[in-house]
């Protein structure tokens, strides 16, 4: 989760790859899809771009931006069950409205919820 200046509110990384082993380098990672997504035509639904093969969706909600990066080979409506099971949680969570300042007021809730949803990288209710 990003705010809109592309800082990093909260994540959550599952990889053993080099690129993400430390947080300069996921903080260089999570600006360049920042900055493509950007790039492209924003919908008030979820989007769905490639980036050095991932498969990144991403919905935008006020000042925030919500990222699921997964291999590119992952299963595109899986992962999307997944963001849809994050947006509708932080929404019961946040009382309707995800924003910047209520993830980070609620950051404990919000942890719990991505716990609740995937661990390790594995995928366990999205509903």
């Amino acid at each position: 989760i990003l705010d809109s200046n592309g800082n990093r509110l909260c994540a959550k990384y599952y990889s053993n790859l080099k690129q993400f082993k430390t947080k300069d380098s996921q903080t260089k990672f999570e600006s360049a899809v920042l900055a493509k997504a950007n790039r492209s035509v924003q919908r008030s639904d979820s989007d769905v771009l490639l980036y050095n093969d991932h498969l990144v969706l991403y919905i935008s909600s006020s000042n925030v931006k919500i990222f699921i990066i997964a291999s590119s080979s992952a299963n595109e409506l899986v992962i999307d069950s997944v963001l849809r099971g994050i947006e509708s949680a932080l929404n019961t969570l946040l009382k309707g409205s995800i924003d910047a300042r209520g993830i980070i007021d609620n950051m404990d809730y919000v942890l719990l919820a991505i716990d609740e949803l995937c661990e390790d990288g594995i995928i366990f209710e999205t509903s």
